[in-house]
């Protein structure tokens, strides 16, 4: 199936807009527009040529929304079809040329302009906007639902190992303590009380007793002297 197109021109006003009505009482607004045209020269390079003149012609209630928009300069772009009408020219009658627009938009190639649409649209797209921005909210919350409690888990698990090994500390610096301390000292034999004083034989072995008492002992691996022996 082809595409249904219509016969449309792009170009700028040239004149002011006129308001008239028809003898049927119908609102008519006519401006000529200028249609930029180019042409090409004898090495194939384009120029830009004399703007085309042509009249627009426009009826209805679009007429009245057109000739309250737009102005000499503004750069259009309008679709509709081609149309004549008789004139009486140099006593003749001849058929005059004109573009019968339909719709007529500025050209945002050249325009830059804004538009303005009305409460119950822009209600509906700012409802749309806000229900769409809810929506995304709560599917990216239900995605980090499940990796907040993955992290805190083994977040618990580290504070509870900390803790554990914290209390473990005072357990360990106990045995410390202790090793540090050393084995306990043993107390000194009492020494024996002495001998009678009028017995020369154990005053002697007495004496003897003390020397050997006093004497550190290295033990050795090998067996005593004949001077051990004899002792």
């Amino acid at each position: 199936m082809p595409i249904p197109t219509t016969p449309g021109l792009e170009g700028f006003i040239k004149s002011r807009p006129r308001m008239t009505m028809t003898v049927n009482g119908d609102p008519r607004m006519s401006c000529w527009v200028g249609i930029p045209q180019s042409q090409q020269d004898a090495n194939g390079a384009w120029h830009e040529a004399e703007p085309l003149e042509a009249e627009m012609v426009m009826f209805g209630p679009s007429a009245q929304k057109a000739f309250a928009k737009i102005r000499p300069g503004d750069h259009i772009v309008a679709t509709g079809k081609e149309a004549s009408y008789p004139i009486e020219q140099d006593g003749q009658i001849v058929e005059r040329e004109y573009f019968h627009a339909s719709h007529i938009g500025p050209d945002n190639n050249v325009t830059a302009f804004t538009v303005h649409r009305g409460p119950e649209r822009y209600n509906a797209e700012r409802e749309a906007t806000q229900r769409e921005a809810a929506r995304q909210a709560s599917f990216e919350q239900a995605e980090q639902a499940p990796q907040g409690a993955a992290q805190q888990a083994p977040a618990q698990q580290t504070v509870t190992g900390q803790g554990a090994a914290a209390q473990a500390a005072p357990e360990q610096g106990a045995p410390q303590q202790a090793a540090t301390q050393g084995p306990p000292t043993q107390a000194m034999p009492a020494q024996q009380a002495g001998p009678a004083a009028d017995d020369p034989v154990a005053e002697v072995l007495s004496q003897r007793q003390q020397q050997v008492a006093a004497e550190p002992h290295t033990p050795t691996s090998s067996p005593p002297g004949p001077d051990g022996i004899a002792r």
